[in-house]
């Protein structure tokens, strides 16, 4: 399965000016903000959804924090946090025979419409046919089932032991808070960006586009932005920070590209998200 994504208006593109470099030989050229997207144990070796290249992901970025720890103004972290049964887990679903959907199973209108695969909770039916409707209208992708990750006070839901450190010594030395962002846990819609659902549910601000968010990054001189997955949640987060972003400032958004993997068959998603923030005028760090 590839994504298909809307990208900004060339207007973003053409109207952005040329800014200096953010990061030369790995030091920061000046102060900025970090925002490390869901960095925690499942994404990890050993994890529920491990990503390859992650574990050396995490160990750049802690020397990143450490290298630059004076320039950092401040530390968003994300972190996916989910139920056992969440729309993207298997517990969520059920086929004919009460069956649960195997991880990596892609559900799409036609098989809601046709009982291949319902809400396992009926009371739901409706509710989820008119999900996978509205997720396909986006265009972006089909719905996925994903092993069950992050999962609410587990041992996956905590942040990975390299990136822990980093923060907590940049804590230390700074006397500042992290700021926390927890996304997924409404039950009854997939979140891969901190941002907002990937449709919303009616009465759930939580789903909603977290505009605060968006206006405390913007406040920042700069954002450089790493964590997992590139090809997912990386991915959508950042498309909707660049939509919100001023047009002539885009340029102070950068992506550590060294801090950051794809998951294992969606290498393609995060190849054109990468051209897509070339192509809009972000900075791109390059793998030192």
């Amino acid at each position: 399965m590839s994504a298909v994504h809307h990208d900004p208006p060339p207007s973003r593109i053409n109207d952005a000016k040329p800014s200096q470099s953010i990061v030369q030989n790995g030091k920061a050229t000046a102060p900025f903000a970090l925002l490390i997207i869901d960095p925690q144990v499942d994404f990890h070796e050993g994890g529920s959804l491990a990503i390859a290249g992650a574990d050396e992901d995490a160990q750049r970025i802690k020397s990143f924090i450490e290298t630059n720890i004076d320039q950092i103004t401040n530390i968003y972290v994300t972190l996916d946090s989910h139920q056992l049964v969440h729309i993207s887990h298997p517990l969520f679903w059920k086929g004919p025979q009460k069956e649960t959907p195997p991880p990596y199973t892609v559900i799409s209108k036609e098989d809601v419409l046709c009982g291949k695969w319902s809400a396992a909770d009926e009371n739901l039916k409706h509710y989820v046919e008119n999900y996978i409707k509205q997720l396909e209208t986006t265009g972006k992708f089909q719905h996925t089932i994903w092993p069950e990750h992050c999962v609410i006070s587990t041992r996956g839901h905590c942040i990975v032991g390299p990136v822990l450190e980093g923060i907590h010594a940049w804590t230390a030395k700074t006397r500042k808070p992290i700021h926390y962002h927890w996304k997924g846990i409404n039950a009854l819609t997939e979140m891969y960006s901190v941002f907002q659902a990937e449709v919303p549910v009616p009465g759930s601000p939580e789903t909603e586009m977290n505009d605060d968010l968006v206006k405390q990054l913007v406040a920042e001189p700069r954002v450089l932005i790493c964590g997992q997955a590139l090809s997912h949640c990386v991915n959508f987060s950042v498309r909707d920070l660049m939509l919100a972003w001023p047009r002539e400032r885009i340029g102070d958004v950068g992506l550590l590209l060294g801090m950051s993997s794809p998951v294992q068959g969606f290498e393609d998603d995060a190849e054109r998200f990468v051209a897509f923030m070339r192509e809009s005028g972000a900075q791109v760090v390059e793998k030192e």
